[in-house]
């Protein structure tokens, strides 16, 4: 995205974005295009990229901070501290690695939640099959 600036509203993360060209550069967004395209996440529709319905399925399932340019302004900033000595870079790995590990912790209820709604769907649909089955032996 090379513009992300425009959607966060606070001053001081919107210059970083700016500063910072946007997320990614234009080889890695080129390269997580293309894999969104092998993956069925999103397809073209005339001039623009679109999300399938998978694509906006995996996007929900998403930790809302996840979804937004601010957290990537965040860590820009702290990137940049690091750079300047301003900040121990052990930290800033522990806290991703945290961070990380509690997405995946969500992400995994998540799964677990619709497995669950799924099964039980499967188990009502195949107990109304048997008593349609059933009805006509009375």
């Amino acid at each position: 995205m090379e513009h992300p600036q425009a959607q966060v509203t606070d001053k001081a993360l919107q210059k970083i974005l700016a500063e910072t060209s946007g997320l990614g550069t234009p080889a890695t967004r080129a390269d997580i295009i293309e894999k969104l395209f092998s993956a069925f996440y999103i397809e073209r529709r005339g001039k623009e990229l679109v999300p399938t319905s998978k694509g906006m399925q995996l996007v929900e399932l998403a930790p809302e901070d996840l979804r937004s340019a601010a957290l990537t302004a965040q860590w820009e900033d702290r990137l940049a501290r690091i750079a300047k000595g301003q900040e121990r870079d052990e930290k800033f790995v522990e806290e991703m690695r945290a961070y990380a590990s509690a997405c995946f912790s969500t992400l995994m209820n998540s799964i677990s939640l619709i497995c669950i709604c799924v099964s039980l769907l499967l188990k009502k649909r195949n107990d109304n099959s048997d008593d349609s089955s059933n009805s006509g032996n009375y």
